[in-house]
């Protein structure tokens, strides 16, 4: 009872933080809705206005104008990051070895069931999330994601993208990594 009491205050602290920096933070909103709208290139769009640094985290990850944009900001010379879920090597038009081979480094969240994340984390500004899957197939599902402009929810975003990093495993090429995947 006192850990999840503890949970809770904490939880708490965190929210009620959160809504003081908001307070103080100018935020605007804009929302995609697949299948009616092209969620991959509403993304890929905030993608190619980066101008320093973005951290990238991903559960399905596929070819498309996603993977096409964070080449495009790397050869710019933003610094990209990503983290993946322990599956995504092994899929199917997956563009995880795309990322590597340009020089991208990559990290495999391999200590949580799933790694589900959608998130993209642009010049500690502007944060992309939502249910959208980084797929091909995802503008085929009834999904959403939002690009939040406002420093602080890129911060929280940016804080728990470093959480999961200091867990994962650096990605070294697909040898033998899909053979091991889930055996942590």
């Amino acid at each position: 009872m006192k850990l999840l009491l503890a949970g809770i205050s904490g939880a708490l602290g965190c929210l009620l933080a959160a809504m003081a920096a908001l307070a103080d933070d100018q935020v605007s909103l804009s929302s995609c809705f697949a299948p009616e709208d092209h969620c991959a290139t509403f993304i890929a769009s905030a993608i190619d206005q980066a101008k320093s640094d973005i951290k990238f985290g991903a559960y399905n990850f596929t070819i498309g104008p996603i993977s096409d944009a964070l080449l495009r900001a790397k050869q710019r010379g933003v610094d990209i990051k990503a983290i993946f879920d322990k599956t995504t090597p092994c899929e199917r038009n997956g563009a995880l070895d795309t990322l590597y081979r340009a020089g991208i480094p990559i990290w495999i969240d391999s200590k949580v069931r799933i790694a589900h994340q959608k998130i993209v984390i642009i010049d500690g500004r502007r944060t992309i999330e939502g249910s959208y899957n980084f797929s091909s197939n995802a503008d085929h599902n009834s999904e959403n994601t939002n690009l939040v402009v406002g420093s602080t929810t890129a911060s929280a975003y940016a804080t728990h993208w470093t959480r999961r990093q200091a867990v994962s495993a650096i990605y070294a090429g697909p040898q033998d990594w899909c053979k091991s995947a889930g055996k942590d």
